[in-house]
């Protein structure tokens, strides 16, 4: 399909290239060598757990990976906007993430299942992913209006929030799995992203500190495609795109999401 071509061009692209400066942003928050040596340790050791644990259960890979993107995308997305306790923070980032993705995978449920199956043997039962999309909506919902009633908060960040879940709702509603997740992934995570990795490493945005992020950044977007790519061919019993672009995605988002918290910490 034409709209999957172009999300799979837009997740690869945009997407990877979102997490390609992870060793750029930890040399630029920790300038003593020791420090960076030993985070460079610590992101090199995330990634062969995330290996190890995928070897041991596919299933509990993937579930991790939702997990660890929900806190991502949470934290990226209201991190600025919300500050209150490391819990309360966590629990409310986690939320929003869940509910992001239980919203996309109710409208495409069979699109899930064939996925899931090629890549662990299993997949999420609908009343699984319709309990997490209620008790996800119901923390969301505790949380902002505490947010509101002790004046943290205006009310008017939820309403502008609660209408981009209404168009998301939309967009996923008239699109296939890897479009909508590509649209979410894109627009509202990686693009945002990657303006806020700038400005902390370059401290500001313009042209010239853009050109400089995307040439660091090619190094490893060059090695993260070529991985893609050698998976796809040396794993005949993989048959969909999606599910290599999904075991890329997997392997670096626990170490992308570490990073990403130090930097905003």
């Amino acid at each position: 399909m034409v709209e999957d071509f172009i999300a799979y061009i837009l997740v690869i692209s945009v997407g990877i290239l979102h997490g390609a400066n992870d060793l750029l942003i930890l040399s630029t928050k920790e300038q003593k060598d020791k420090k960076l040596i030993k985070n460079l340790f610590i992101y090199i050791g995330i990634i062969l757990l995330c290996v190890v644990i995928y070897l041991f259960s596919s299933f509990v890979a993937i579930v991790l990976f939702v997990v660890l993107s929900a806190y991502h995308f949470g934290e990226e997305h209201l991190g600025h906007k919300i500050n209150v306790n490391f819990v309360f923070n966590a629990v409310y980032f986690l939320s929003y993430g869940l509910f992001i993705f239980a919203l996309l995978f109710y409208q495409s449920i069979s699109d899930v299942d064939f996925i899931m199956k090629e890549l662990t043997g299993e997949t999420f039962s609908k009343i699984q992913i319709e309990i997490t999309l209620i008790m996800s909506a119901i923390s969301l919902s505790i949380g902002s209006i505490y947010l509101i009633l002790t004046k943290r908060n205006e009310s008017v960040l939820f309403l502008r929030e609660f209408l981009y879940f209404v168009l998301l709702f939309l967009v996923f509603n008239t699109s296939s799995l890897i479009l909508g997740f590509a649209i979410y992934f894109i627009l509202w995570h990686s693009i945002p992203s990657i303006i806020h990795q700038i400005e902390f490493i370059s401290g500001s945005l313009n042209k010239r500190n853009i050109v400089t992020y995307v040439k660091k950044a090619l190094i490893y977007w060059v090695i993260s495609i070529a991985g893609l790519l050698v998976l796809y061919q040396v794993l005949p019993e993989i048959k969909l795109l999606a599910t290599v672009v999904f075991v890329i995605l997997f392997a670096v988002t626990a170490p992308h999401t570490w990073v990403m918290h130090r930097m905003k910490n």
